[in-house]
């Protein structure tokens, strides 16, 4: 049994809870993904230009601050996925109005908002168990 109660098999309920887990535990230096200038959701790995100075590597004091690390996966969403699903072309039924497949998507993405890529660790919430923050 669990609280709330899961409608389906006990193997299911574990992939979720895997899959989130994998989901926000994916971590990298911060500084070493950049996001896409095409679209914000999508990463690509920082190179450096040929004439800029390259940073070292952190050292382990630096590196042992929650501010050098950022997740590197997506974020799962309210409705249980990565990305939200288009809307469909033709307007539903019991719809009033002129139907517009962008205003559609964009009100999909209001109600279940995307977080934001390469966001750093120090931002997350603390775990809270019997009072106690960890």
């Amino acid at each position: 049994m669990t609280n709330p109660f899961f409608f389906g098999k006990e193997k299911h309920l574990l992939r979720a809870q895997i899959a989130r887990i994998t989901s926000s535990t994916g971590l990298v230096p911060a500084g070493s993904y950049k996001l896409s200038e095409e679209n914000d959701r999508d990463v690509e790995e920082f190179v450096p230009e040929e004439d800029s100075k390259v940073e070292p590597l952190p050292s382990t004091c630096q590196a042992a601050k929650l501010s050098a690390w950022v997740h590197s996966n997506s974020s799962i969403l309210d409705c249980c996925r990565t990305l939200h699903q288009d809307p469909p072309e033709e307007a539903p039924e019991d719809f009033v109005g002129e139907w517009d497949v962008e205003e559609a998507k964009k009100d999909i993405e209001r109600a279940d908002p995307f977080e934001p890529r390469l966001k750093s660790i120090a931002n997350d919430e603390k775990i809270k168990m019997g009072g106690r923050n960890l």
